[in-house]
């Protein structure tokens, strides 16, 4: 399958696609288009997760991502309710549409490239699976769920772009994003000591490799 080009909009009359827009306005121009496929793929990292994860973050993104909130989605989404006993209460705001009246609306052009292979490939593969008339609401999503991690800390969408195997349970992303942004002090009993599989299958037998290793060669990275 050759890469993927896309293009998406974001409008001015839609608060959650302003704030998107000024997340990426962060970003310096040359580095730009190597950031929308970032966040794309780890958005795409979200969808393979829990295909509500990319919708949800879109839902409650208000500019600025807080660990409280990312660990309150994924405590939903996985049914571990008991998870958010030692989690500071936050407020979980919905992004409501911002109306100009009958002012023009405007709106900005974003032409996005995914190459075939890694992280790109996989999302590339996410976006052609369903139909024209959703792709671009998909792809939406999957963007600001990427701009929202960026906000809780730049390194995230990085490193679940970069990681040769990534999380593959709301419990492993939880517990990621932990030892990410510091806030990784939460019960044994919620968290236990999580492990990403290196390899599914490896002499029919699975080998797996602690998720702290990961944060190992996060540092590495970065």
């Amino acid at each position: 399958m050759p890469a993927g080009k896309y293009t998406f909009y974001l409008h001015s009359d839609d608060r959650t696609d302003m704030l998107t827009a000024a997340t990426i306005e962060t970003v310096s121009q040359p580095l730009r288009g190597d950031f929308l496929r970032t966040v794309a793929a780890a958005g795409g990292a979200l969808y393979r997760i829990d295909a509500r994860l990319p919708g949800l973050l879109t839902e409650l993104f208000d500019g600025q991502l807080r660990a409280g909130q990312l660990t309150g989605i994924l405590a939903v989404v996985s049914g571990r309710y008991a998870s958010q006993a030692a989690v500071p209460d936050e407020a979980l705001e919905s992004v409501t549409p911002v109306y100009g009246g009958d002012e023009k609306m405007d709106r900005r052009r974003f032409t996005l490239v995914l190459p075939d292979e890694g992280a790109t490939g996989q999302t590339l593969s996410q976006l052609e699976s369903v139909s024209a008339r959703l792709r671009g609401q998909l792809l939406r999503s999957l963007i600001v769920a990427g701009c929202a991690l960026h906000t809780l800390d730049p390194r995230f969408p990085r490193l679940l772009a970069s990681l040769p195997v990534p999380p593959a349970t709301a419990e492993e992303l939880t517990a990621l994003a932990g030892q990410l942004t510091g806030a990784a002090d939460t019960p044994a009993a919620a968290v236990r000591e999580p492990v990403v599989p290196a390899t599914r299958k490896a002499a029919g037998e699975a080998t797996e490799v602690p998720a702290r290793r990961i944060v190992d060669n996060m540092r590495k990275i970065f």
